[in-house]
């Protein structure tokens, strides 16, 4: 029986992207999660003095580092460092991925101190607000309008997020700076002709500077930090780079075989598994009345999800481009 090249394609496409959102929902957040409980145990944040700010900064800080090396020994491997060096060699998409850098480091304070501070379940709310954040961003800075579908999907979202202020007495500020941030670095990211790969090294090269300053200050006038003085923080806080190159190339791969509607429903794997990890590894509870903001947030998912499948059978799918690339 003749092989289907196109069924194999999507067949490719599928386990590329269960194994980056898989990566993204489960195997980072409980990196993240164990780093927290190690350098909670050795009693970092009692006899050291940092606070979990001053964690989650040291921890942002080797992410972007160690990314950057990986990126390099990945693109020195396949002989594609070119890219990277058309990148830095144009001044705007230097520029632009300057700006995504920033966006970048925000995206992963907010999840990796939600998670040092038994919030996780907030940065999750703010991965399943993020797809319809994207859509209003589409209309308030490209001009584009809204079906009804979408409408009611934003509708259900803000209503979501205003039931978590009121539960809260404020703004749930970790949801909020992981969906915002998320949402304009895919805005802006979109602007560049990069891919994944090049533009993290390029943003890794913005974030040098910064991460060693930041270092450099902890090392003289402290917190003193917890790399170099205890093996397993310091051996997990290398392979983060490493964690965060690797589901890039699957997602790439899995981008440009599967349609913008597969991607779309196979990305809330990501927030579903962060909100698993919050519960079980986390040890987080969630009451009624949380779970109500988490129930409005779902609802407007659902109505987003059928406007694809309405839309994409009405006329041939094209691939999907970059949807998730900034946890």
């Amino acid at each position: 029986m003749p092989h289907d090249s196109s069924s194999h394609s999507r067949f490719a496409g599928t386990i590329y992207a269960v194994l980056a959102f898989g990566w993204w929902a489960l195997v980072f957040p409980v990196l993240v999660v164990t780093l927290n409980h190690r350098v909670q145990h050795l009693g970092h944040f009692s006899s050291g003095g940092a606070t979990r700010l001053d964690w989650s900064l040291e921890f942002m800080t080797h992410r972007g580092i160690w990314s950057m090396v990986s990126c390099i020994v990945l693109l020195a491997g396949l002989r594609r460092m070119g890219e990277a060096r058309a990148l830095l060699a144009s001044p705007r998409s230097r520029l632009l991925l300057g700006v995504t850098a920033l966006l970048m480091l925000g995206n992963w304070t907010g999840f990796v101190y939600g998670a040092a501070t038994d919030r996780l379940s907030h940065a999750s709310l703010g991965y399943y607000i993020n797809p319809l954040l994207s859509v209003a961003l589409g209309v308030a800075v490209l001009g584009e309008r809204l079906r009804r579908a979408q409408v009611l999907a934003v509708a259900l979202a803000a209503v979501g997020v205003a039931w978590e202020t009121w539960r809260l007495g404020h703004l749930p500020w970790i949801s909020l700076l992981v969906a915002f941030s998320f949402g304009l670095y895919g805005l802006f990211r979109k602007q560049i002709n990069a891919t994944a790969i090049a533009g993290l090294l390029v943003e890794g090269v913005w974030m040098l500077p910064l991460g060693l300053g930041y270092l450099c200050y902890r090392e003289m006038a402290g917190p003193a930090p917890i790399f170099g003085r205890d093996w397993i923080v310091s051996l997990l806080l290398v392979l983060s780079g490493a964690a965060t190159a690797a589901p890039l190339i699957w997602f790439a791969s899995a981008a440009r075989r599967l349609p913008l509607s597969t991607v779309a429903f196979l990305q809330f794997i990501v927030p579903t598994g962060q909100l698993f990890i919050a519960v079980t590894l986390n040890h987080e509870s969630l009451s009624a009345s949380a779970l109500a903001s988490f129930a409005f947030i779902w609802l407007g998912v659902a109505a987003f999800l059928a406007d694809i499948r309405v839309i994409t059978r009405k006329k041939p799918e094209p691939t999907s481009g970059t949807m998730m690339e900034c946890q």
